[in-house]
């Protein structure tokens, strides 16, 4: 009797898509017997951008890349998500036991609005609880009823919006509609595809809005969530572009498709919530994970067709040959901020270099390692982000015209956060605060949120524990050569950057921000800032993919690579959304395991 052989698919890069894939491989015995995944992955732990880690130093408080939550429409990616968590096996002390303690509902969002005397008033936009959950089965928008459907939102939105802003909304619903029965919806139109190379705002002026509007609050949050400016020049209406497709789609999505609310706050770390369950089921299902391989290059067989050899570098070696990346933070299997040194040969020598492995310094003691197609590999799935493969994947851009046209093509942008832990609440007495998310607010922070719940899951002491926790996010502008500042060239640079732009957004914002934390005279205090973490994203694999007019065509279908063992996933990649979201890199992993194996699993509509 036989044994048939396994396909041994090496996936690099352990972000949304990338996990989504190795997911999707190994979702049943009889795929797990066909494929043999193994996952290389830089540095220390999985995410991506979508990475976070636990100071153990600090209390084992949260740091993360950015602010991150879930919107109520990506369908796919809480599939996923549900499906994770139905299969794995927590132990009892975890405060995570099921899919439902994982994420809270954010009904609120805030959109702040310039007063005119340069201070802002807050646009709190409160949604229903809608019905359904998010990953439920099929499609919250019917194509058909498209029109129907947003013309009821709209209905609905203007009669709960002030007098400043319901004028305002129905120009831009009216604008929308036009454009969707003359340009998208069939008979007479040709696809949110067919309008991809305008930008969004002028394709509404096409269509009858005015031109002031289309930088309103509601656009501009849209441009805002996205980092949609180019070289990160943030809220520059005269940088922002997003092409019109793509950003009409997004917009019918967050008015129409929600499952039970616009946002889902994670109850913890992204890594705790989504990174660290994933490990468990798929290290549960035979998937082997090489932390610590640096990817360097990928090189051409002879005859250019296919994939013959991945060049990384081994950054370190686990002692007893297995590195066991999570530790526990109040009962919750956690990825640590820092490498686990003590389970690492050398491991004191490659702590007190201070080397990053994360930001491809490369140790002393590194070694180099080849992977040879047919030996270590039969297919290979590219997981890691845009930015970083006109570096590693250079012979595929010399050779291919449509490999060089999507890396020149598409641009990205620097992303910076930052987490402030405070004294005191943000309401203070008699408020009426609600816990709220904030977005097209002012430069250099143009999103904020209230991220208190937080305080719950990370480990402070009970006296003088923080009361309030706030994250801020937005681009990191990429500073021309005749600038005073020059282009950031390493996170530890670039957080000083950040920590001036930090303190003059609290010195000019804060105060009308947060009432709780004014001093008497009306200023913001300081004083109340108890812990912060600061954080700049510069490496090439952490920038954001932008989506502007003409770009999406230049994205890669996720099996259609041109070289014949290479699979993408990423939100880099053509998908059904084609834009830079947890939904579309988990749409672009599903398509990628299904191009490797055939397998008939279908994404969930969004439509």
């Amino acid at each position: 009797m036989t044994t048939e052989k396994q396909t041994r698919v090496a996936i690099l890069g352990g972000g949304c898509g990338a996990m989504a894939a190795a997911f999707a491989l190994t979702a049943t015995p009889e795929l797990r017997r066909r494929y043999a995944v193994t996952v290389y992955q830089r540095g220390f732990r999985l995410g991506g951008k979508g990475a976070s880690g636990r100071n153990l130093e600090r209390h084992g408080r949260i740091e993360e890349h950015g602010m991150h939550m879930w919107m109520g429409w990506y369908q796919n990616a809480f599939r996923l998500l549900r499906d994770c968590y139905a299969e794995r096996r927590p132990t009892p002390q975890n405060p995570l036991q099921q899919f439902s303690d994982a994420f809270t509902p954010q009904r609120r969002v805030t959109l702040p609005e310039p007063d005119g005397n340069g201070g802002w008033r807050h646009w709190n936009v409160d949604f229903p609880l809608l019905p359904g959950a998010p990953g439920d089965e099929g499609p919250a928008l019917s194509v058909s009823r498209l029109v129907p459907q947003f013309l009821a939102w709209l209905r609905s939105a203007a009669t709960s919006a002030g007098l400043r802003q319901a004028p305002v909304l129905l120009d831009l619903g009216a604008a929308i509609v036009r454009g969707l029965v003359l340009d998208v919806l069939p008979p007479l139109g040709r696809g949110f595809e067919s309008i991809d190379d305008v930008e969004l705002r002028d394709w509404l002026v096409r269509h009858g809005a005015r031109r002031e509007n289309t930088w309103a609050q509601p656009i501009r949050a849209m441009y805002t969530i996205a980092f949609s400016f180019l070289g990160g020049a943030a809220c520059d209406p005269e940088r922002a572009r997003i092409a019109a497709g793509v950003g009409l789609r997004t917009c019918l999505l967050m008015a129409l498709a929600n499952r039970g609310a616009p946002l889902w706050r994670m109850n913890g770390g992204m890594g705790d919530v989504v990174f660290a369950p994933l490990h468990e089921v798929l290290a549960q299902r035979g998937v082997r994970f090489e932390f610590f391989h640096q990817v360097e290059a990928l090189r051409l067989a002879s005859d250019r067709r296919a994939i013959d050899s991945i060049e990384v570098i081994r950054q370190a070696r686990a002692k007893n040959g297995s590195y066991a990346p999570l530790v526990e933070v109040r009962g919750m299997p956690c990825w640590p901020s820092r490498p686990l040194f003590a389970q690492l040969a050398h491991g004191e020598v490659l702590e007190a270099s201070g080397v990053d492995l994360e930001f491809g310094d490369v140790p002393a003691l590194s070694e180099k390692r080849v992977l040879r197609s047919g030996e270590d590999f039969d297919a290979l799935v590219l997981g890691i982000s845009l930015g970083a493969l006109p570096k590693i994947g250079a012979e595929l851009v010399a050779e291919s015209s449509r490999w060089q046209r999507m890396v020149e093509g598409i641009p990205t942008v620097a992303t910076q956060a930052a987490q402030l832990w405070f004294a005191k609440s943000f309401g203070g007495r008699a408020s009426g605060w609600e816990p709220t998310v904030a977005s097209a607010h002012a430069p250099p922070f143009d999103s904020w949120g209230d991220m208190s719940h937080l305080l719950d899951s990370e480990n402070w002491p009970r006296k003088d524990a923080p009361k309030s926790i706030a994250y801020l996010c937005a681009c990191l502008e990429d500073m021309s050569s005749g600038a005073a500042e020059t282009s950031p060239l390493s996170p530890s640079a670039s957080t000083e950057r950040i920590e001036r732009q930090v303190r003059t957004w609290l010195d000019q914002q804060a105060a009308t921000t947060w009432p709780g934390l004014r001093t008497p005279e009306g200023k913001f205090d300081f004083d109340q800032i108890t812990d912060h973490y600061f954080r700049a994203n510069v490496d090439p694999s952490d920038r954001y993919v932008l989506t502007p007019p003409g770009t999406p065509s230049l994205r890669l279908h996720p099996g259609d690579s041109g070289f014949e063992n290479l699979f993408l996933a990423g939100d880099w990649t053509w998908t059904p959304l084609s834009c830079s979201c947890v939904e579309a890199a988990v749409q672009s992993g599903l398509l990628a395991a299904q191009a490797i194996s055939g397998a008939p699993r279908k994404l969930l509509s969004n439509f």
